[in-house]
């Protein structure tokens, strides 16, 4: 038998009123013993109903990482698998290392959902697709993406004397021509060569075709000398997870911070919320449900 432990979408939340030292943090989560006769599966609270997929559908509110591990100490028969978010993950190493070593030491830990993350390294973007389960994550590139990445740095590798006007100019028809559909009221069209300046601004311009004629997306700078500017969104990538991490990289977000989306671009969030409320309107916040007796 092995004892399944789902921590719910949304990251942590901070220790209660009245909670001790002890408790780094607290989340929701659900528990389950799951054997291979489902007509003996057992339960892990009392308030729960005997099947497993009633018992999986109810969440709790415990502290971490005291109420986790006696949880772990009821069940010392047991293997114990341990469902983790992608933020989530993150959430325990960074905020509550006691309970990352808890959930490390004792238990296998798998990706809960399919998703994405995109993450800003010093060395450039990193965008990988994390399978549910333990399958390792498959890298994906997205040339769009790696431009704005490239953009929250303030550089361009194709355009190395890109300056801040430069800058502005294409992330606001990226901006544009992914996101708003629209010029922003910083940008005119220049119908009559097709492209984008800014207003009141120098002498660079965004062109849909280059000197040469060739369709595509070329930065002329200040100069007048003329780059090409890789806009692939990633032939693999669906365009709400690319329009997402556009819209979040244009937003410039430091270096080391992470976004995790589901398959059609949207953080994740718990199908069950009504039931967190459900136990707010009838539990004190500092007296959570238990878990596990």
């Amino acid at each position: 038998m092995t004892l399944r432990i789902v921590f719910a979408h949304g990251g942590l939340e901070a220790p209660a009123r009245g909670d001790g030292p002890a408790t780094e943090a607290r989340a929701w989560l659900r528990a389950a013993v799951h054997n291979e006769h489902p007509e003996r599966e057992a339960r892990v609270s009392p308030r729960e109903p005997p099947r497993l997929a009633d018992a999986m559908a109810t969440w709790h509110r415990v502290a971490l990482p005291t109420e986790l591990v006696a949880l772990f100490d009821r069940h010392p028969e047991r293997s114990i698998e341990v469902a983790l978010p992608g933020a989530v993950r993150e959430d325990l190493e960074r905020r509550a290392p006691r309970t990352w070593t808890s959930l490390f030491g004792r238990t296998r830990i798998l990706e809960r959902d399919g998703g994405y993350c995109l993450r800003r390294t010093e060395q450039g973007l990193v965008l990988q697709w994390r399978p549910a389960g333990d399958a390792p994550p498959v890298e994906h590139t997205s040339a769009l993406l790696q431009l704005a990445d490239q953009l929250a740095r303030g550089a361009l590798a194709q355009a190395p004397g890109a300056g801040p006007e430069t800058l502005a100019l294409v992330a606001k028809v990226l901006e544009a021509r992914w996101l708003a559909r629209r010029l922003a009221p910083e940008l005119r069209f220049d119908a009559r060569r097709g492209g984008y300046l800014l207003r009141g601004g120098g002498g660079a311009a965004v062109w849909e075709r280059g000197p040469d004629g060739a369709p595509g997306l070329f930065v002329e700078l200040e100069d007048g000398t003329t780059a090409a500017l890789d806009e692939s969104p990633g032939a693999e990538l669906p365009l709400g997870v690319v329009r997402a991490g556009l819209h979040w990289l244009l937003g410039a977000p430091t270096v080391g911070q992470a976004l995790y989306l589901d398959s059609a671009g949207t953080p994740p969030r718990e199908v069950h919320r009504e039931v967190h409320r459900e136990v707010h309107r009838t539990e004190p916040a500092n007296q959570p449900q238990p878990l596990g007796h």
